[in-house]
């Protein structure tokens, strides 16, 4: 039997002034309300979009090879028309024991923080513990596979970090990511876009995530703004939330937008949001993002209900 004839189309050449246009999204699985978006990403590759940054909870295996299949086929026209960069959400890597077999070499049974919680950094994966993920996508190599990893596009330096792992001072994660900010050269790539699945900030109520976001912040924030990112998408909640240009919970010219964008398909949450000065839009609903760059000095964003 004979496969299918794919194509596309390789990315622009690396420079400040180049144009191009790209979906993010996390969250996705195989419910119904995950086929119109896979629709809508067939749609996007078809109208220009160069790649899909997925950052986590991809298609919930937990586990089942049948329901990767089933995610995986439910992919397939669009991610044979795009590159498709992943990063690994709870639902892929978490785990309470098993950690021998963990292929991103954390050790002991995973990262849990006294900090975040007892019921959070569980056992979200089932026993994966981030293999067949590992196994199923081939990242950029000079991160820790699919775990975290950077590369360029066009005029954008983007970094995919895993907030699944240990991402305090002085780990393996936080140096890495140290150094990858700190070589970026802002005239070649004058853009800088972090993604990762759990978010630094988010209004919704939901206390022992909202707590592992201020761990965040108080681990990495100030080198985001620092080394002066633009952007930061975020997902693991099912919902949408945009907040203004924001460090340390005060909204500052020059510090990143940080998006919440875990709308791909999943279950949508329905808890309520706090009301914070930094969060400038928030809504539970599905959808996917666009980000469109026309040059080194505008961008724009757009989330597609």
């Amino acid at each position: 039997m004979l496969a299918e004839k794919h194509s596309f189309r390789t990315g622009p050449r690396i420079g400040p002034d180049a144009s191009y246009k790209f979906n993010v999204f996390g969250d996705m699985g195989i419910l119904p309300a995950a086929t119109p978006i896979a629709n809508e990403m067939v749609k996007e590759a078809k109208n220009g979009s160069s790649f899909l940054f997925h950052n986590g909870d991809l298609g919930y295996g937990l586990g089942y090879l049948h329901v990767w299949e089933q995610w995986q086929n439910l992919i397939e026209p669009f991610v044979t028309l795009m590159p498709h960069m992943v990063g690994v959400g709870n639902h892929e890597y978490d785990h309470a024991f098993g950690g021998k077999n963990d292929p991103s070499g954390a050790p002991g049974n995973g990262f849990h923080p006294w900090w975040a919680g007892p019921n959070e950094y569980g056992n979200d994966s089932y026993g994966e513990c981030g293999v067949p993920t590992n196994m199923r996508f081939h990242m950029p190599d000079n991160g820790n596979s699919v775990f975290w990893y950077s590369f360029n596009y066009g005029s954008m330096h983007l970094i995919m970090m895993s907030t699944e792992h240990d991402f305090t001072k002085g780990s393996p994660q936080y140096q890495w990511l140290q150094k990858d900010l700190a070589d970026i050269d802002r005239s070649v790539t004058p853009w800088v876009v972090i993604g990762g699945h759990r978010p630094m900030y988010t209004s919704q109520q939901i206390i022992g995530d909202y707590m592992i976001s201020i761990g965040m912040r108080h681990y990495f924030e100030d080198l985001l703004l620092q080394y002066k990112v633009d952007m930061a998408f975020w997902a693991h909640y099912h919902s949408y939330e945009r907040t203004c240009q924001v460090n340390n919970t005060i909204c500052q010219k020059g510090a990143p937008i940080h998006i919440v964008v875990g709308t791909a398909g999943k279950e949508l949450d329905t808890e309520p949001h706090w009301k914070f000065s930094w969060s400038e839009f928030y809504m539970n609903a599905y959808g996917y993002g666009r980000v469109t760059v026309h040059d080194r000095h505008s961008l724009l964003w757009e989330w597609i209900k």
